[in-house]
């Protein structure tokens, strides 16, 4: 089966990356959530090629849904390579998450700061900050929990931020909301394949047939160094027996009883079923990307 081939750069994105590129002047410091499901799948290389990789956090978001022993090697990587200060969390769940992140932003302020004013006060001094990171790896949730209040619509879906706002918050910093930003030619088939797995691109624009028959065929390859769930169907029934993608989905269908008047497989409702198993965390845990490939990057 040919590898899954998508663009989806809405006209919103393509503006808010022209404003981006004018903000980020401003900014003394930049957060960029990524998921770390796929690390390196939901960054986006434009933004990094313009954002300045100084004064830098970086957030792994929904961290408690792959292994912990591979993400600390993650960590540690992103903070070999790129100097950035780096956090695992979930954004949603972990009450601790702002307190991290608030003790890193502390700690880049006074960094900052000295070399400002060099010995001279500045009085009441603003810290700008600009949250980036592609559609639903948690952006608005990060800044509703930093400003205390719903200020950023929030949603299981991606596209929810449509426009770009700056918001107080703190003892006098401020945060630049930006929308997701894609890149406009996703022409790497299998970083496509990775952002539809976990619904950073939406299933309006895929197919969820060839994209859970792309995640079957990865998950094969990677689920004996990650942490499946020993118990799901998947694992019990159509790992070891299915040749193809097609063979496990058949299989699962079966053991969900999906299947249409005809008695024919329902495909499409299998397909989506094990999408939104693995995004919920219900087949185990693993991160898809393969971080001998941040190295060479």
């Amino acid at each position: 089966m040919d590898a899954l081939k998508t663009s989806w750069y809405p006209g919103h994105m393509a503006r808010a990356f022209s404003v981006f590129k004018k903000e980020i002047k401003k900014a003394h410091v930049t957060i960029e959530v990524i998921d770390a499901r796929i690390p390196l799948a939901s960054r986006n290389k434009n933004i990094k090629i313009v954002s300045d990789d100084n004064n830098k956090i970086v957030i792994l978001n929904k961290s408690d849904l792959v292994p912990a022993d591979n993400l600390k090697k993650w960590q540690n990587a992103l903070t070999d390579v790129e100097g950035a200060r780096v956090i695992s969390t979930n954004l949603a769940t972990d009450k601790g998450s702002i307190k991290k992140l608030m003790d890193a932003l502390d700690g880049l302020r006074t960094d900052i700061l000295a070399r400002r004013t060099k010995g001279f006060a500045i009085l009441h001094p603003i810290l700008r900050i600009v949250v980036i990171g592609i559609p639903n790896v948690g952006k608005s949730t990060l800044i509703n929990r930093l400003c205390g209040r719903t200020r950023a619509k929030v949603g299981k879906r991606p596209g929810i931020t449509m426009g770009q706002q700056w918001i107080a918050f703190g003892n006098n910093y401020e945060l630049l909301d930006m929308p997701g930003i894609l890149e406009p030619d996703l022409s790497d088939p299998e970083t496509a394949d990775k952002l539809s797995m976990t619904y950073a691109i939406s299933d309006k624009v895929t197919d969820p047939y060839l994209v859970s028959s792309r995640l079957i065929t990865l998950l094969k390859k990677i689920y004996k160094f990650n942490k499946p769930n020993a118990q799901h169907p998947f694992f019990t029934k159509a790992v070891e027996q299915a040749e193809n993608a097609d063979d496990a989905l058949a299989i699962l269908a079966r053991h969900f009883n999906f299947c249409l008047q005809s008695q024919s497989i329902d495909y499409h409702r299998t397909a989506c079923k094990l999408l939104k198993d693995y995004r919920d965390g219900l087949m185990g845990k693993f991160i898809l990307d393969n971080i001998d490939d941040m190295v060479k990057q």
